[in-house]
């Protein structure tokens, strides 16, 4: 029996390496000896096509840049909770208590705002950013443990990230007509026909050859499901952390709405 992937759950790059590993496993197995050459033909035109697509999207000037700008505030953010922490253990009242004030504000928004996803990550910096300029004691508080500067590089990589994310977003949406949900949608449906045909052989006249050939596929699908199972425990964890926050939006996202 063929272990069933969790295809819908992959990310684009594991969608298309998975496909690209299974026609690896199953073109190395001679498909003409074992009556699946047709479909692993047909399996491979949408793999293929899939893949083009995603090089030109991912190499994408913009795209690199859009990764070098999220990676900056993702440190900034890692960078400025970790100073805030070291200071909740300093020697002088005053500074542990703007430490623990700006600490706390941090953590009405989450634990770990670097893992959040894009658009999440850069609407969350903006409402905290927004709350440290505005809020008078938590103002100071950044003054008084030399976080300016840092907070303002923060709000200058968030704000050009915003600006890089739409602008590939335009990219993607006048690069090209082909559309990925869709070509996904392909590379299943050629993929499920693929696994059909090799079932229904093994079922029907089985051989030391197909038992290997799906011994090896489902042992490549068992590590992909795995992926997705410890991903979606981790996403698990980090939304209901976060889910009084989502649940109850601030000021500020009310007003950019």
């Amino acid at each position: 029996m063929i272990t069933i992937p969790m295809q819908r759950a992959y990310r684009n790059s594991e969608f298309i390496q998975f496909h690209a590993n299974v026609l690896s496993i199953v073109t190395d197995t001679d498909p003409e000896k074992l009556k699946i050459a047709d479909q692993v033909k047909a399996y491979k035109i949408p793999v293929t096509a899939l893949d083009d697509v995603f090089k030109q999207q991912t190499s994408s000037p913009t795209t690199k840049e859009l990764e070098a700008y999220d990676e900056a505030r993702d440190f900034a953010i890692i960078g400025i909770r970790a100073v805030i922490e070291g200071y909740t253990y300093h020697y002088d009242k005053k500074s542990r208590e703007a430490a623990q004030a700006l600490l706390e504000s941090i953590n009405l928004y989450g634990t770990q705002l670097y893992k959040l996803n894009y658009q999440a990550q850069t609407t969350t910096l903006r409402n905290l950013i927004s709350e440290w300029e505005q809020n008078a004691s938590l103002k100071k508080a950044v003054t008084l443990l030399q976080l300016t500067d840092w907070v303002s590089h923060m709000k200058t990589v968030n704000t050009v990230f915003n600006n890089k994310f739409l602008e590939r977003n335009s990219e993607y949406a006048t690069a090209t007509k082909e559309n990925l949900s869709s070509m996904r949608d392909e590379a299943v449906t050629a993929y499920r026909v693929l696994m059909d045909h090799i079932t229904a052989h093994a079922t029907l006249n089985g051989t030391a050859a197909l038992t290997n050939l799906i011994n090896k596929l489902n042992a490549l699908t068992d590590n992909y499901n795995t992926l997705i199972e410890n991903r979606t425990r981790s996403t698990s964890e980090d939304e209901s952390e976060n889910q009084e926050n989502t649940d109850n939006p601030t000021p500020q996202d009310i007003a950019a709405e």
